[in-house]
């Protein structure tokens, strides 16, 4: 029957007076000085363990103290200790409560909500002969009378005495994955846990003395699945089950001695390994064996061997593990194999090393961000390889090609690559290549000779990849089937490439093959909407077949041709593209000048060179087109004609001048006095070549208008630039002139004005509003 020393801790807690110098150099109106005297009872068990398992306090202690259930923690430093230690003084500054409450060890990470604690109990622990680590022990107390505080232990203990020389580590562990360690709620009051999650081991690193008990603590538990213990010494190990047994809060619990006879390897080259820690961003991934003798293998090209090729053989290098994962700089990561084996890079990644316990851990990932390496190894001791990757890319002969995107576990993807950029089958390969951070490069290809495969039939070993030393345009590529020949941008499909074990080889995979003869052409009239990432305006409207008169310059249908315009706001060498009413998709090409059908939105090119807003117009016969950097508006004062301010882009195509001082002149002719107010727009344009062009927009209808009776007064179209035609003349409302014939100048009116070049408009055209001020 297993025996149990249940202890409590309690620790009376009086307020002591501060001294005049102390209140003056440190009190401020939140905070006050306090000096707590930590009584204990001979039962307690603290910061270390006395031959009677009491509590023993250190100067090196500190204690958290929360002033309310809901406070933020504030840190209080044993400064002495009396009566061998059963007896110490706390002090600290914290703001006055009816109530406090107190972790110990101190945690500045702790937090407490509604008088429940929340903090951590260590999973690697220290080692310390006949008791347990100084930081392990967790204990909570509340008081509300001020000038006593009972602690109350949180953990258990569980002691493990060692049979054996030459020991380097210690770990206990539940069988049934229960935690053991890790973030706990704690109950101030009782020191009851309320809910725990984290480790299902606990375990310490160092030199072990044969015949000593060292002491975990533990949060409480059920554990019926039972414990393993498992004893390191250098690169051996042994393991031992026992039978599980609740832990109470408090308890003392002592598993007895072990002692190890059969000393296991730690590690077999083959065994399955994973990387694991806080630096794995994708911990629990599997790490790749690559030792067999044929899972890359030597190409070859008649009778010439090209042992550049294979880089694993033994031509190459002659790693036998590898993984491709994303790593989180500023943290360590460790790998584990099935049989418990825990490895480790040196400081400077070069070498793989064996180690007790993953607190061991040497290797930090460089940086602060979370970035894709891949790593190579020889288990279970030998050289490493670390390398950050920039990018893997789909690389087709003679062009850029296609980067993929990592989607995690060794896996990049990318959606709807076009699958044919050349003319004939000496232009139909591809290949893959991973370009590291130094600027190295290391291409993937085929590992057996072959023709053009057929997707489904052929055999999935045509499929796999294999590293290769050299940049060949020729080999080790694959080929695109036969039915992709002499059909140039005209098949689309997704690409997955797995450098990874999710399959019985690094290999890749095309699908969902799309042919582009299928994709819908753009219908006259139906409605066109710009989209994707580089559009700031995604969704906006394009104008089609505005009500332009059709005669003057540039104007929309005739002479230009074009029936479908947009202004609208662009991001720099960003996707944009183009859809209509029935999803059919369309981006522009890389001469500016023409929209190319698209089957997935992945497939979408840029067409801005600049942030800014542009001009886009299509014609839908052809799919011609035109972009161009639309730099300013200008209003014209056209007597003169002179510039009277440029208008500030709002959005969706609508621009403002904002308090516009309104000019006019007053003209003195034979047959009548006449106040001229006439204007039109300039719009300054500007190509990627920095050249720049001038367009008028103004009147599309009567230009003697003043009256405000017709909305279609204010629609406007491009125009040709003069003096008298083709211009507005602003409104009775603005000038406060009702007669045609004063003689006289008043002062300048302010108003805004708004200038619709937009299909969303209620004028159903362009046209621009007035607003006096």
């Amino acid at each position: 029957m297993k025996k149990y020393i249940y202890i409590s801790l309690m620790a009376l807690v009086a307020i002591v007076a501060c001294s005049k110098e102390e209140k003056a150099s440190v009190n401020t109106p939140e905070k006050t000085l306090k000096t707590f005297t930590a009584l204990t009872d001979t039962d307690l068990t603290k910061t270390s363990l006395s031959e009677s398992f009491g509590i023993v306090w250190s100067k090196d202690d500190d204690v958290t103290v929360f002033p309310g259930a809901n406070a933020a923690g504030v840190k209080f430093d044993v400064t002495s200790t009396a009566r061998e230690g059963l007896e110490a003084t706390l002090s600290g500054s914290c703001g006055d409560s009816d109530v406090y409450y107190a972790l110990s060890p101190a945690q500045a990470e702790a937090t407490i909500t509604g008088g429940v604690i929340t903090a951590s109990l260590e999973t690697n622990q220290g080692v310390a002969a006949g008791s347990f680590g100084s930081t392990a022990n967790l204990s909570v107390a509340r008081s509300t009378d001020k000038t006593s505080m009972q602690f109350k232990n949180v953990g258990a203990i569980v002691g493990i005495t060692v049979g054996n020389k030459d020991i380097t580590g210690l770990k206990l562990e539940t069988i049934d994955g229960e935690a053991l360690s890790g973030t706990a709620d704690i109950n101030a009051t009782s020191g009851e846990v309320t809910s725990k999650s984290g480790e299902n081991y606990v375990q310490m690193s160092g030199s072990l003395a044969q015949g000593s008990t060292y002491y975990f603590v533990v949060l409480p538990g059920t554990y019926d699945g039972g414990f393993r213990v498992t004893l390191f010494k250098s690169e051996q190990f042994a393991t031992f089950t026992k039978a599980g047994t609740p832990i109470e809060r408090n308890g003392n619990l002592n598993l007895g001695t072990f002692t190890g006879s059969k000393w296991k390897n730690n590690f077999t080259p083959g065994e399955a390994v994973t990387i694991q820690g806080a630096g794995a961003a994708e911990a629990g991934q599997s790490v790749v064996w690559v030792g067999e003798t044929d899972y890359f293998k030597t190409f070859k090209i008649g009778s010439d061997t090209r042992s550049d090729i294979a880089d694993y053989t033994s031509e190459g290098v002659g790693y036998n593990y590898e993984i491709f994962t994303r790593l989180t700089g500023g943290e360590k990561f460790y790998f584990q194999g099935a049989n418990g084996a825990i490895f480790t890079l040196t400081n400077d990644g070069t070498a793989v090393k064996q180690i007790a316990n993953s607190s061991s851990s040497a290797y930090t990932v460089p940086g602060s961000t979370t970035d894709i390496y891949r790593i190579r190894m020889v288990f279970p001791s030998g050289t490493a390889e670390v390398k950050k990757i920039d990018y893997v890319r789909f690389s087709e002969w003679a062009v850029t090609g296609q980067d993929l995107e990592y989607i995690g576990n060794g896996t990049w993807y990318y959606s709807g690559i076009a699958l044919k950029r050349g003319s004939n089958d000496w232009d139909n390969r591809y290949k893959f290549n991973v370009r590291f951070s130094d600027g190295s490069n290391q291409f993937y290809g085929r590992m057996n000779e072959g023709g053009n495969p057929t997707y489904g039939v052929t055999a999935a070993s045509y499929f796999y990849v294999q590293p290769s030393t050299d940049d060949d345009r020729w080999e080790p590529c694959f080929k695109f089937p036969t039915m992709y020949e002499n059909n140039v941008n005209r098949y689309y499909g997704d690409v997955t490439l797995y450098l990874n074990n999710d399959n019985t080889h690094y290999t890749h995979e095309i699908t969902n093959i799309l042919d582009s003869e299928n994709l819908a052409d753009l219908t006259a009239g139906d409605n066109l909407f710009i989209k994707g990432s580089g559009a700031n305006e995604a969704g906006q409207k394009f104008a089609y077949n505005s009500s332009f008169s059709g005669t003057d310059e540039d104007a929309i249908k005739a002479p230009v041709g074009y029936d479908y315009e947009i202004f609208t706001q662009l991001t720099k060498e960003a996707p944009v593209f183009f859809e209509d009413g029935n999803g059919n998709k369309f981006t522009m090409n890389a001469a500016l000048n023409a929209l190319t059908k698209i089957a997935l939105a992945s497939n979408a090119n840029n067409c801005a060179w600049e942030n800014g807003v542009y001009r886009i117009r299509i014609k839908s016969s052809d799919l011609s087109a035109s972009v161009i950097k639309l730099n300013s508006i200008e209003y014209m004062f056209c007597p003169t004609p002179e510039s009277k301010g440029s208008a500030t882009y709002d959005e969706n195509g609508v621009w403002v001048f904002s308090a516009m001082q309104i000019p006019w002149n007053v003209v003195d002719w034979s047959w009548d006095h006449y106040k001229d107010t006439r204007y039109n727009f300039k719009f300054t344009y500007e190509d990627s070549s920095s050249n720049t062009t001038y367009q008028y927009f103004g009147n599309t209808g009567d230009d003697s208008l003043h009256e405000e009776t017709s909305g279609d007064h204010y629609n406007i179209q491009p125009v040709s630039s003069g003096q008298w035609s083709g211009n507005f003349k602003a409104p009775y409302s603005i000038t406060d002139d009702a007669a045609k014939d004063v003689t006289w100048t008043v002062a300048n009116i302010r108003c805004d004005i708004k200038v619709y070049l937009n299909a969303t408009n209620a004028q159903g055209a362009y046209t621009h509003t007035w607003e006096k001020k």
